[in-house]
């Protein structure tokens, strides 16, 4: 597999994100473009519960981004994740002691509130008993059942590895914000994590999640909100496509992925030329995450603040709206994403949401404008070029070109074994391959070997036999033994 020609754009991060990139690889030595997409994963989980994109008229849609880097043992996969999701795990340790006061206090007013309802129906039980109209303690049970305590949610923001109906519970209840945060992907690909990919595609999408599996009747997860962000080896992945590849191609699941695969940097990482990177740089971006975690919360404990909907200026929406016709031009053939149309169909998706994600994370208000959108789409095409090397299947040789393949095979055999540098036309369409018995091909692969001076055609003493005169400066003895060797279909 040959490298991207191009380093991670960390530029098109803006002055901090990209701050922070530098300062970690040159503290660790580990690529760039690993950090990166390490940040860009946490940044989406941290802002994909409190914004969402209007890319036009009425198609909004979550911001949420999966990634999944591919990289050997030894690459810091785990010493990056941990450090850049520090300022997550702040928050998620601070609120977590919130949630059990919260759930202590839940507790305390359910009991009342149970006690209540139970000495309401005893007062008509024991009414009805003896023939009394129980009207007002009926009326008294209705406005009773409306102050039923409201249980409180908490933040689970990252999971290692879950199941479906794990993924279903935590929607239900916690807040509609999550994560599969996995440096081991191996566990997740092994696990029924990603045994139901249909329901992990409809919560990238943000569709409603309806369950009727649980026991306490059907679950409705509304505008649920999932990043994922995989670290695998080259081995687990491998061993994952060859036994879901297709499917995870044809649901869609690759193609919602921003996928990476570094070059190693095992051996190279030298204590020599590192230094500590910068606490004030560092810390910021914590402070920024748990900043913007923070603004999900609201005075109810059970809800979480309504989203914020974004959207581009006049300018961005009409760079978005070329873009996205310029991904479909890239598809047609013979284009970058000929082979990869599935990647292609949610590339224009997937750069308005990095728009938005940067456009939040830097704290800017208002409508996305044009540079921001430009940002985003630099390190999107980035990931289009990573994704083309990792899973593009190379272009098939035209039917002519496979044929004439075929009959140079056959060519350098025939010199092998007799060699004979002449033989007459009917002999190959009696004697060749199979599959240029009929005329029409044999004469189309013919005339493609003329054209390349492996051989010609022509007749003796204007005799009605066709002859092939093979040229012996090609099919050279070397070049006979080379040809022979191929496997031939």
């Amino acid at each position: 597999m040959m490298l991207n020609p191009t380093h991670f754009p960390t530029e098109q991060l803006g002055p901090e994100l990209e701050a922070v990139v530098l300062e970690i690889h040159h503290e660790t030595g580990a690529p760039t473009s690993t950090i990166a997409t390490t940040l860009l994963a946490v940044i989406s989980l941290v802002v994909q519960g409190r914004i969402r994109i209007r890319k036009r008229h009425n198609h909004i849609s979550p911001v949420s981004l999966w990634y999944m880097c591919v990289l050997p043992s030894g690459e810091l996969k785990t010493a990056i994740a941990r450090r850049l999701k520090k300022g997550v795990q702040t928050f998620i340790d601070q609120q977590t002691e919130v949630y059990a006061v919260q759930f202590q206090q839940y507790e305390t007013e359910f009991r009342a509130w149970d006690a209540e309802g139970k000495g309401i129906l005893s007062a008509i039980q024991r009414k009805s008993a003896a023939s009394e109209p129980i009207e007002e303690e009926q009326a008294l049970l209705q406005y009773h059942a409306r102050r039923k305590p409201k249980k409180p949610k908490r933040f689970k923001l990252i999971h290692e590895r879950m199941t479906p109906q794990a993924l279903q519970k935590n929607f239900n209840e916690c807040f509609p914000t999550t994560s599969l945060f996995s440096d081991e992907a191996d566990r997740v690909f092994k696990s029924n994590a990603v045994s139901d990919l249909a329901m992990l595609n409809m919560a990238f999408d943000g569709s409603d999640l309806i369950s009727d599996l649980s026991t306490e009747g059907e679950l409705i997860a509304h505008n649920p909100c999932l990043t994922l962000a995989l670290f695998t080896q080259p081995e687990a992945l491998d061993t994952f496509l060859n036994g879901k590849g297709e499917l995870a191609r044809a649901l869609g699941f690759l193609a919602r992925c921003f996928v990476i695969a570094p070059f190693e940097t095992t051996g190279f990482r030298l204590i020599a030329h590192s230094k500590p990177a910068s606490d004030q740089v560092i810390n910021g971006f914590f402070s920024r995450c748990v900043e913007i975690l923070e603004s999900h919360i609201s005075a109810d404990p059970a809800e979480m603040q309504p989203k914020i909907e974004l959207h581009f200026d006049e300018a961005a929406q009409h760079r978005w709206e070329w873009e996205h016709d310029n991904i479909q031009f890239m598809m047609r053939p013979g284009e970058l994403l000929a082979n990869d149309k599935d990647f292609g169909a949610k590339h224009a998706d997937k750069i308005a949401r990095m728009a938005a994600q940067l456009h939040f994370f830097d704290g800017n208000i208002g409508p996305i404008s044009l540079s921001t959108l430009e940002r985003a789409i630099s390190i999107s095409k980035w990931y289009a070029l990573e994704f083309v090397r990792c899973f593009s299947k190379p272009p098939s040789l035209p039917q002519e070109q496979r044929d004439a393949n075929l009959l140079l095979g056959w060519f350098a055999n025939h010199i092998r074994t007799g060699g004979e540098f002449v033989l007459k036309k009917t002999d190959v369409r009696q004697c060749g391959p199979n599959q240029l018995r009929n005329i029409m091909r044999l004469n189309t692969a013919l005339r493609l070997l003329w054209s390349m001076g492996c051989l010609c055609e022509g007749k003796f003493n204007e005799k009605k036999t066709t002859f092939i005169f093979l040229n012996q400066q090609y099919f050279t003895h070397a070049q006979v033994q080379f040809l022979c060797s191929q496997p031939q279909s």
